[in-house]
């Protein structure tokens, strides 16, 4: 259990217009979650309607956004390939 003394936080709130693609990012995503990769920073993943929200809290401004970066860059991947998917059909 790795315990923070958060002085930075951002929250992502992401609409999705299919909520099939929205389970798939989250379920993706969603590893972090379990697993922090940083002791600087942990990310928390929530799904509510047709959105994902994240919530990044950090010891320092650039462990948050790195983490931010890190997210947002791993979320329009995931897309990417969905739609790429879609597009073989």
């Amino acid at each position: 259990m790795v315990i923070l003394m958060v002085k930075a936080e951002a929250k992502i709130t992401i609409p999705f217009n299919s909520s099939t693609t929205l389970r798939a990012v989250a379920k993706a995503i969603s590893i972090d979650d379990k697993n922090q990769p940083s002791r600087k920073a942990s990310v928390k993943t929530k799904v509510e309607k047709r959105t994902l929200k994240v919530t990044i809290k950090a010891d320092d401004i650039p462990s948050l956004r790195a983490t931010f970066n890190s997210h947002l860059r791993l979320i329009l991947a995931c897309m990417g390939v969905i739609e790429n998917l879609k597009s073989l059909r």
